[in-house]
């Protein structure tokens, strides 16, 4: 899944029974119930997997067992905190826990004290402190990886899970984190070898080929992501097939489109440098419409020819601009599309930039534009003082 909410992956904290030593070097858990602490490891079992649903049910049938375990209402918190009214009911739980709470688990508590009056607080430090004092238990990177998660902090997120790594137990969920992590740094070579990592380790999870997918999206490599996320979904229907279909769309609808209008913009640009009105003309639709910069240029196909062949005309007349800027809409279809781009043309307008937009339209005949508008686009701290320089 794409950029994962690390606590979805977290490991179980333990259990009721484990040696002296296991208990100095991992963070205790608090709980009156055998049987909550049962559901609780269990749900991160589920979300170690990425099976969020029944990780969250699990969770909620802990708390159903023991209202007052103060990690199970911590992390329903943090999983709800796009529902302000969740957040508070189960931030206020956390909070307000009667049990004997641990000292790691005061300080867990003083990170949703804060996050309850602001809900991006940095408290990044509460979680390095927790590092510090567990730092052979996978648990505490789990935890500095949500406050950092919540605090922005990518360059340290990025830092704590190649440490975790170096601990964890069961480094496949590391893998699958750190390939997105690397994919926010645009390392892309390093974030392929950590979800090939992540493949080679837990080969029957949907999850590793979904992420997998999503990275060949962001490579825009639409084909080999459609055949990840069909692998996902073959594994689990429930997995998959969404972001197979959209990036089906992409490659046998979108891509083509936007290779022919790309090449269509760029006939249309190099001839409107050369003063090329032969190759020009013949790019427009019959029926279009297309603007200059001054309000009374609207002009048809047949105005705006004469006008190109009577200004191309001009010796004097130099078309120098380099596009700063190019984006691209495509239509669902993929039979029209929206052009935008950006650029300074020295002799008219080097300080102001101008503004293209163009709509592309596919007919038999092929692409060809049916509307284009040429605008001055000044900055908005420039605008007062055009105005000041009109009236003068």
């Amino acid at each position: 899944m794409k950029r994962l909410v690390v606590l979805f992956l977290v490991l179980a904290m333990g259990s009721l029974s484990y040696s002296q030593l296991a208990k100095k070097e991992r963070m205790p858990l608090t709980t009156s119930s055998k049987a909550a602490l049962a559901s609780y490891n269990e749900a991160f079992r589920y979300f170690e997997n990425v099976d969020m649903a029944k990780g969250i049910e699990l969770l909620q049938k802990a708390l159903t067992e023991d209202p007052d375990f103060f990690m199970a209402n911590y992390y329903m918190a943090l999983m709800s905190m796009a529902n302000d009214e969740k957040f508070k009911s189960f931030g206020d739980a956390a909070v307000n826990c009667k049990a004997k709470l641990s000292e790691a688990e005061k300080l867990i508590k003083s990170t949703m004290v804060s996050l309850l009056e602001k809900k991006d607080a940095d408290v990044t430090a509460v979680g390095k402190k927790l590092v510090e004092m567990y730092p052979k238990d996978i648990n505490a990177y789990w935890l500095l990886l949500n406050l950092q998660d919540i605090a922005g902090d990518t360059d340290g997120s990025h830092e704590t899970l190649l440490k975790a790594l170096e601990i964890a137990p069961n480094p496949a969920p590391v893998y699958n984190m750190l390939g997105y992590s690397y994919m926010r740094l645009n390392q892309n070579a390093k974030a392929e070898e950590a979800f090939d990592k992540y493949i080679q380790l837990a080969p029957d999870n949907p999850n590793v080929y979904d992420s997998k997918g999503d990275f060949y999206m962001n490579t825009r490599e639409y084909k080999k992501a459609y055949d990840a996320y069909m692998k996902s979904n073959s594994l689990n229907p429930a997995w998959g097939l969404s972001k197979a279909t959209k990036a089906k769309h992409i490659f046998e609808v979108e891509e083509p489109a936007r290779i022919a209008v790309t090449a269509l913009v760029d006939k249309l640009t190099a001839a409107f440098k050369a003063k090329d009105a032969g190759t020009l003309v013949p790019l427009l639709a019959d029926g279009g419409m297309y603007c200059g910069t001054d309000p009374s240029e609207i002009w048809n196909k047949k105005q705006i020819a004469a006008g190109f062949e009577q200004s191309f005309a001009d010796p004097s007349l130099v078309i120098d601009y380099k596009v700063d800027k190019r984006e691209m809409l495509i239509a669902q279809d993929g039979n029209s599309a929206i052009v935008v781009e950006q650029a300074f043309y020295k002799t008219f307008s080097p300080n102001i930039a101008w503004r293209l937009i163009y709509h592309a339209v596919k007919s038999e005949e092929g692409w060809k534009f049916d509307f284009i508008s040429w605008s001055f686009i000044p900055r908005n701290e420039d605008i007062g003082k055009l105005n000041k320089a009109l009236e003068e």
